[in-house]
């Protein structure tokens, strides 16, 4: 008999043991500590499954912009005053940063890809934004969106090779889409936060691309290819950003 019983009034109550009871915790402990891992990684695959999908969605935002600028890649000047509102007349940024496009590149795309519909899906699930406008930090701060654009598209290609010296007015130049030759490998934005990976990001973690034909995948930092010294600036080469041969090149 599973459990004992005591006859009272005529009627009869079952009980488990404390032997029973001991095992059956036992059993829904070792459930629970099977579950959780599976139930882990299936939440990562969805959250990773999002941040794909937002990623795709720029892409999509890229190549619009393309499309209504004759093919020509986001670009702005140095010190260009570029608004980091979705309202007009809101906050400006400039800089003599050649590269602050790369994380700035929504200050071009008030017209192609409005911040109020598009913003949400620039950043990288948790949102510690501020409610609806996730542009803004918690201590209401502008906030630069979780991917970034590869700085291979804000210079000639010629930055990323050997040669005689050149001006940096002659380097910094947009890019057209006809000079990317490998859109399936060259890489034009990237996930730079991964902040829905729970804890640290380990070395081995893959992390969203965004190719020049607009297709996303997760990818390995070690299976990209070397970066190389750009001749704009002499801060040490960066992955993904300083790509051999620039927009002619190959990140994979």
């Amino acid at each position: 008999m599973p459990c004992d019983s005591v006859r009272s009034g005529g009627s009869v109550r079952y009980g488990f043991t404390l032997i029973e009871l001991l095992v059956s915790i036992g059993v829904f402990g070792i459930l629970i500590s099977l579950l959780l891992p599976v139930l882990g990684a299936a939440r990562e695959q969805a959250t990773t499954t999002l941040v794909l999908s937002n990623l795709r969605g720029v892409g999509v935002s890229f190549s619009s912009y393309y499309s209504e600028y004759h093919e020509t890649s986001p670009w702005a000047q140095q010190l260009q005053s570029l608004r980091v509102s979705p309202e007009v007349g809101g906050g400006k940024i400039s800089s003599d940063d050649p590269w602050i496009l790369t994380s700035l590149w929504p200050a071009l795309f008030h017209d192609t890809a409005p911040w109020y519909d598009h913003y949400e899906t620039w950043v990288d699930p948790p949102r510690n934004r501020e409610g609806r406008h996730p542009w803004l930090s918690e201590g209401g701060g502008w906030s630069p969106p979780s991917f970034k654009y590869s700085r291979s598209f804000l210079a000639r290609p010629i930055a990323w090779t050997d040669g005689p010296d050149i001006s940096t007015d002659h380097l910094l130049a947009p890019t057209r889409s006809f000079e990317v030759l490998f859109p399936s490998s060259k890489c034009l934005a990237f996930d730079d936060d991964r902040a829905y990976l729970r804890g640290s990001v380990a070395p081995g973690e893959p992390r969203a691309v965004l190719a020049a034909d607009s297709s996303a995948a997760m990818r390995l930092d070690a299976a990209a290819r070397t970066p190389v010294q750009n001749r704009v600036t002499a801060e040490p080469p960066v992955l993904y950003h300083d790509t051999a041969h620039g927009v002619k090149g190959r990140d994979f």
